[in-house]
């Protein structure tokens, strides 16, 4: 059960791991609570029933759905899921019930009020509601503990990367470029991110304009929920900053392997709340340097494969940029594929799916134990 199923980084992740569940274990469903979005068409051709339910309007229509559909175990993804679904779980009896967590610190900013609010609600309640609380890194688990979060009920199963799809690949890299007008003797970077507070295209526009002097070639492209020609105050950035002729605004784009393999460095400005780059984990997988922020665990995520500064800092997030874009092409050529190596290792989907599977096994083992018992 998610928030929503337009485009972003959590989503994207809930459709990989859904997708892959062994299906001779696992009958999957997923619920969608504002609408069936963009990522239902993914998950239906893989033979994963998609029901949207918009509780805003209807909130009875998801207790029906859960009677009818009578789970054996509920996970739900993000905060006014993990709220939502929660609570109606009491509706239809004690259903082994998961949350799952993808964010660190949280900020009440506009637009972001909401999500804060859910936060600070479940909080109290993980005493006694959710079975489990899964995080994808450590430093959520501690970021959510001192929220008040019960913290015996924390499990941590990383973010999974695909990294058959996301992979150095030199003739998509070409293809990109040309279809941007640039050649492979341009210096690319890029910022995957959706438009919103937490990313902080503030700050990465800021240090484009200091990158810009330094690399006089340089472009960026930027992609992501919101970030399209039509949005005004990000062209009101770009236009401050004075890179707007240098930079190409993608929007959101099913081909991000092909734009990943693109890029000559990966950047990551979210001021606050990332708790594991999705957009780093698949540029790392893709053999591109990272300079990424210190949220989260980007510093033990990106490790040698590129740089970590600190947030809203338009210098330091210029000074390693340009640091990279500095570097010869063997250098960045031998620091991604570190950081490539280090996304096998340990972030690979197939290990994260099993991670899952293992989880929801052993949860219902318990639950039909505690069954049998009563």
């Amino acid at each position: 059960m998610i928030t929503g199923l337009e485009p972003g980084g959590a989503e994207h992740q809930l459709v990989n791991v859904v997708t892959r569940l062994d299906r001779s274990r696992f009958e999957p469903v997923v619920i969608s609570l504002t609408g069936r979005g963009p990522l239902a068409e993914p998950l239906e051709a893989a033979g994963v029933p998609v029901h949207a339910v918009r509780v805003a309007t209807d909130p009875l229509a998801l207790v029906r759905l859960l009677r009818r559909e009578r789970p054996n175990l509920v996970e739900t993804w993000l905060y006014k899921a993990d709220l939502i679904g929660g609570l109606v779980t009491l509706c239809v009896g004690r259903v082994p019930l998961l949350w799952s967590i993808h964010q660190t610190d949280l900020r009440p900013e506009p637009g972001l009020r909401s999500n804060v609010l859910a936060a600070r609600i479940c909080a109290p309640l993980s005493r006694w509601l959710p079975t489990l609380i899964l995080c994808v890194s450590p430093e959520a688990a501690q970021a959510h503990a001192a929220m008040g979060y019960r913290a015996d009920k924390f499990r941590v199963v990383p973010n999974g990367f695909d990294t058959d799809r996301f992979r150095s690949d030199d003739q998509a890299r070409a293809a990109v470029r040309d279809q941007l007008g640039w050649d492979e003797s341009t210096p690319i970077v890029g910022l995957v991110a959706r438009f919103d507070p937490q990313k902080d295209h503030r700050t990465f526009a800021m240090a484009a304009r200091h990158v810009v002097d330094e690399v006089p070639g340089v472009r960026f492209v930027l992609c992501g929920r919101g970030v399209t020609p039509g949005n005004a105050d990000l062209v009101d950035l770009l236009r401050a900053s004075g890179i707007q002729d240098r930079v190409a605004v993608l929007g959101v784009r099913d081909d991000m392997p092909a734009v990943t393999a693109a890029l000559d460095v990966a950047v990551s400005s979210s001021a606050f709340g990332e708790a594991f780059s999705i957009a780093i984990g698949e540029a790392m997988a893709t053999g591109v340097p990272c300079v990424a922020t210190d949220t989260g665990n980007a510093a033990r995520l990106v490790g040698d494969a590129g740089r970590v500064v600190p947030v809203r800092n338009p210098l330091a997030l210029a000074g390693a940029t340009i640091e990279l874009l500095d570097m010869s092409g063997a250098e960045r050529r031998s620091m991604g594929a570190r950081g490539r190596a280090a996304i096998v290792d340990r972030y690979s989907l197939a290990s994260v799916v099993r991670r899952y599977e293992e989880t929801y096994a052993e949860v219902l083992r318990l639950a039909s134990a505690r069954k049998r018992r009563s």
